[in-house]
């Protein structure tokens, strides 16, 4: 199940002002059962999407699932590789290593 765009995206901000409720927005997806994100929407992050997304991991994880992104934009990809953590989150559907 995915987690609808327009659920999560108020804006298409995913930055520190936005990111308590985006958060807790995909918590409450991935308890009702969502691993798939749509990325798409967010064009306008910070480093605090990435933390958001390793969250949104771990939560899954948590349930024996894997949460998988899709769309990422450029600019929070560049953010994932920067923090050297792409390989703790599946992206476009590929899984983690």
């Amino acid at each position: 199940m995915q987690a609808a765009a327009n659920d999560l995206h108020a804006s298409n901000a995913l930055n520190a002002s936005s990111a308590t409720a985006i958060l807790q927005s995909g918590l409450a997806a991935v308890a009702a059962g969502s691993t798939e994100f749509d990325m798409s929407g967010y064009t306008v992050v910070d480093s605090v999407a990435v933390t958001v997304m390793i969250a949104w991991q771990r939560a899954a994880a948590a349930l024996g699932k894997t949460a998988v992104f899709h769309g990422v934009q450029d600019n929070l990809r560049s953010l994932i590789t920067l923090y050297g953590v792409a390989d703790l989150l599946a992206l476009d559907g590929k899984e983690r290593h």
